[in-house]
């Protein structure tokens, strides 16, 4: 396994409207990093499925090929690099959503590197706590490094937080390259 999942929590746009995703711009920024290093990466963006509300049940019990595909895609990765949006403090639903969904299986075995995408400084950093979380919950392995970003439009260097995200995205490929080390 040394692929990387690029997973975008972003619903954005709405439907009729043309304001772009900042969460879905970065991670598209990611993935340049990840490509430069050679591994493979598969894109799983949230605004293109339909994925149903969790209601308490099994992902089997839903009957959802797009659920049951993401599952599949997950557990062929290694690294997944989650770009989160937060508002209001808190993580966005459909992120949160799509763990209660998928349960800890998908994640075993995975390294998680998560890029937060907040509103403002304090809702992203809201956000990477609970994502941490709900990594740790479900038994995937928190990655040293996350990179939090506050209100994006307020960043005048774009040329350096462009590079900077791309080097994220180098990091979560050294990621996908590491060795595990077995203990007796």
């Amino acid at each position: 396994m040394t692929q990387v999942a690029l997973i975008c929590g972003s619903r954005k746009p709405a439907p009729g409207a043309t304001e772009r995703s900042a969460a879905r711009e970065m991670l598209r920024e990611v993935a340049r990093g990840v490509d430069a290093t050679g591994h493979e990466s598969t894109w799983i963006d949230l605004r293109r499925v339909e994925l149903p509300w969790w209601d308490g049940r099994t992902g089997e019990d839903y009957g959802s090929a797009d659920l049951d595909r993401l599952a599949s895609d997950l557990e062929a990765c290694s690294v997944a690099v989650i770009s989160a949006p937060a508002y209001w403090n808190g993580l966005s639903g459909p992120v949160k959503n799509l763990f209660d969904l998928l349960g800890p299986a998908p994640w075993r075995d995975t390294t998680v590197a998560g890029l937060i995408v907040g509103m403002n400084a304090s809702s992203a950093y809201a956000g990477e706590d609970q994502l941490r979380q709900v990594v740790s919950a479900v038994g995937a392995w928190w990655a040293p490094h996350s990179m939090v970003i506050g209100n994006p439009r307020d960043h005048t260097d774009v040329p350096a937080l462009r590079r900077d995200l791309r080097r994220f995205g180098g990091y979560a490929g050294l990621l996908a390259g590491r060795t595990a080390v077995e203990t007796p």
